[in-house]
């Protein structure tokens, strides 16, 4: 697909575009795949991501607690929805639990989908 320009990671986000939005309209940029991705996910689960992308590419739990002023109970429903969706992985769990994205991308397009006050 000359779209994808032989990027495997374009290539993975559309073949899980696809199904998630039904329908065959190709965006032009992995960035756009992302983004539509991102208005798909539930509100919180949007986001604490949107949170974790200002942290930094490493989030720990601690800090995304205290950014988003909410105790860890409450964000692990909206993590482990992050994780099956593949946009996070958590990279450590103890002493402390730490969250990484899973591509550079998907921080940037998370990042630049918050208004510049809110960052």
């Amino acid at each position: 697909m000359s779209k994808a320009q032989g990027n495997p990671f374009f290539l993975e986000e559309l073949a899980r575009a696809v199904p998630e939005q039904g329908t065959l309209r190709v965006p032009d940029t992995v960035q756009a795949v992302l983004a539509a991705r991102l208005d798909r996910l539930p509100a919180t689960a949007k986001q604490v991501l949107q949170h974790a992308a200002v942290i930094g590419a490493e989030v720990p739990l601690s800090l995304l607690q205290a950014v988003v002023a909410r105790l860890a109970e409450e964000l692990r429903a909206p993590l482990r929805h992050l994780q099956s969706a593949e946009l996070l992985v958590e990279t450590r769990r103890f002493p402390a639990p730490i969250y990484a994205f899973k591509h550079a991308l998907i921080q940037d397009v998370a990042y630049q989908s918050l208004l510049t006050v809110t960052r």
